[in-house]
């Protein structure tokens, strides 16, 4: 973890409400892995106190370059959203702890709600760049017009399926309910990746524990400080071995996680 100032290298819309930021972290030399997340500080945006936290949708240690991807959505967005070449950005980075990746050339299936698709890019090119060959990725949306990452999957070599939940295009229906039909035909080796609002993470969680796949979850939660300090984005685990006679543990999301194994959360 490292506090930097980061170089706006594009900021640019790439549909409606969605920016895609390229920024020069050459000043990070810490390995960066697929599902963490930075904080950025965005001082400017009155009555905006804390850093917002985003998702690394890529980062190229050769280049220096790191890259994420947000929605506008309130006023620390907006703001992002207007940031041109050439400014500079006080980030912390990386942040949290990343994907771990399965021991062997298994197949992988991702699937990502939303803008959860973005924290499951980097995990993609990782994949593909450490030999994985059989990897699926599900992006689910509302409808054909809040579909993200699609061609990017498509360049690592994943094999792409699209569920919207108005049927305008792909599958017709919440991203769960496509994954609920594909899980039968997995191979018992499958590892499962996901990232999206919290009610899909359980559902994805829940049915790869049905059919004893190996599930990864990336949480979603608000956070304050970002490093472990404020405890504002804890979650109920699973008791872990010292927990005493507790039958649950508080565990932080910026700081244990956000990335989980799917059984030990406790979803509420």
């Amino acid at each position: 973890m490292k506090q930097i100032k980061a170089k706006v290298i594009s900021n640019r819309e790439i549909k409606p409400s969605y920016f895609k930021m390229a920024m020069n972290v050459a000043g990070l030399e810490e390995e960066v892995k697929a599902g963490q997340f930075i904080n950025i500080r965005v001082t400017e945006c009155s009555g905006v106190l804390l850093r917002k936290p985003l998702s690394i949708y890529r980062y190229c240690r050769k280049s220096g370059s790191l890259e994420v991807l947000y929605r506008t959505v309130g006023r620390g967005t907006e703001a992002l959203s207007r940031k041109r070449r050439g400014e500079e950005l006080d980030i912390i980075a990386p942040l949290g702890n990343g994907y771990e990746l399965p021991a062997g050339p298994e197949p992988v299936v991702l699937v990502g709600g939303g803008t959860g698709a973005a924290s499951l890019y980097f995990l993609a090119e990782t994949l593909a760049g450490a030999g994985f060959s059989d990897v699926r990725a599900l992006i689910g949306a509302r409808d054909k017009e809040n579909i993200i990452c699609e061609k990017d999957f498509l360049k690592t070599g994943c094999k792409v399926r699209i569920a919207t939940d108005d049927g305008s295009r792909g599958f017709r229906g919440v991203i769960t309910e496509l994954f609920r039909s594909i899980v039968p035909g997995m191979k018992p080796s499958t590892a499962v990746y996901t990232c999206g609002p919290k009610p899909m993470l359980s559902s994805v969680a829940g049915i790869s524990k049905k059919f004893k796949l190996r599930c990864q979850v990336s949480l979603e939660e608000y956070m304050a400080c970002g490093v472990g300090a404020c405890m504002s984005c804890v979650v109920k685990t699973k008791k872990q071995s010292g927990s005493g006679g507790k039958q649950f543990v508080y565990r932080r999301v910026c700081k244990d996680g956000p990335v989980f194994d799917g059984p030990e959360v406790i979803w509420e």
